[in-house]
């Protein structure tokens, strides 16, 4: 067990790593100023995406599963990141996925002025799900 910042971690007892407190977030926003976009992982590292979407409907595209296993999830299978994305644009975007991406639940188009959070989910060496949490 460890105490830190008001943050208690309790060792593993089969089922998981106990988490007493509330957990505090240090993001860094990262600005996306295009119509469409190919996100990087340094950007889904970040946390916060602000996507300004102008001149006609976008598109996102996220990192390969490659990229992400390497980059971010390089541990286990069952990791996840969670990554908070904005379109304080005035246009749509839609998410398209890249190689070794599942997408788990139907393809998201983004209205302006709303947000969505996306769960990258490990599921082998090179094979990542996303799922998309949205407003």
């Amino acid at each position: 067990d460890a105490t830190a910042g008001g943050i208690n971690l309790q060792a593993d007892d089969g089922k998981g790593v106990h988490i007493i407190g509330r957990i505090h977030e240090q993001l860094t926003k990262v600005d996306v100023d295009s119509q469409s976009a190919t996100l990087t992982t340094s950007q889904l590292k970040s946390g916060l995406i602000i996507h300004t979407s102008v001149s006609g409907a976008g598109e996102i595209t996220v990192p390969t599963g490659t990229d992400i296993c390497t980059d971010i999830l390089s541990r286990n299978n069952n990791e996840s990141i969670m990554v908070y994305y904005v379109n304080d644009g005035n246009q749509n975007v839609t998410f398209l996925t890249n190689t070794g991406i599942t997408l788990r639940n139907t393809t998201p188009t983004i209205a302006t002025n709303k947000g969505t959070m996306l769960i990258f989910f490990r599921t082998g060496s090179n094979t990542v799900d996303l799922l998309f949490m949205s407003s």
